[in-house]
């Protein structure tokens, strides 16, 4: 990983965040290449954590902050909490070190791993408590074809599209739902894919050579729906 990082000049460092789900995951890359990645599954530990792999994988890769040239963040939707974590820390550093900022929706993160094979379209999910999750339609180039939002699924849902073309759901709210949707057979769960800087690093690289930035004095993540305080 070093040798890569030394020899590699012309390519930029992005560096990933993923604070949205219970993993916390920070990584780093060269042009479209992940170089490193350390995340780890222990929940509520993201404010604690999420610093100390920032400096650890910059130090593991002989970098500092200024050898940046670009933070990825995952915007949501996901974790109240977790989010707001991510995003503060991806625009305090992108403001210190004069970087740009790249948001990544999560939903869109689950899909960039996984082929979709036979199927027309994807149909992400996130566990957003009770029957609701986090979704949206997604084609074979990941062009929205439904908008993210916060669903009730019930058995009709999606039956426009679930009698006519194959999708494939997946996702940690895909389980939850399959016992209302899986009597079509359209329809196929995948529920292993987890949040990670592993899934969408090739895309934060697309933006980066896109100029496709946020704004760092507007960015906010994308809760989906309002949080209330207990």
């Amino acid at each position: 990983m070093e040798k890569q990082v030394i020899e590699n000049y012309n390519l930029p460092i992005i560096l990933l965040l993923d604070t949205s789900s219970t993993i916390c995951s920070v990584g780093l890359t060269r042009g479209e290449n992940l170089i490193d990645c350390i995340e780890s599954n222990d929940v509520n530990s993201h404010a604690e954590m999420l610093h100390v792999y920032i400096n650890n994988i910059l130090k593991n890769n002989h970098l500092k902050p200024q050898n940046i040239n670009a933070i990825a963040v995952n915007k949501g939707p996901g974790s109240y909490t977790g989010l707001r974590i991510g995003a503060s820390a991806a625009k305090g550093l992108a403001f210190a070190i004069n970087c740009p900022l790249i948001g990544i929706s999560s939903l869109h993160a689950l899909c960039y791993t996984v082929p979709l094979n036979n199927k027309q379209y994807y149909l992400p999910m996130l566990d957003a408590r009770r029957m609701e999750v986090y979704t949206c339609l997604l084609d074979n180039e990941f062009n929205t074809i439904l908008p993210e939002q916060a669903k009730i699924i019930n058995e009709n849902s999606y039956l426009d599209y679930l009698n006519h073309n194959s999708i494939l759901c997946l996702g940690n709210g895909a389980q939850k739902c399959k016992s209302l949707l899986s009597s079509n057979l359209n329809i196929e769960f995948l529920n292993e894919i987890n949040s990670s800087v592993k899934n969408f690093y090739k895309a934060a690289y697309s933006k980066y050579t896109n100029n496709q930035f946020e704004d760092l004095n507007y960015f906010e993540p994308n809760y989906l729906k309002d949080y209330f305080f207990k």
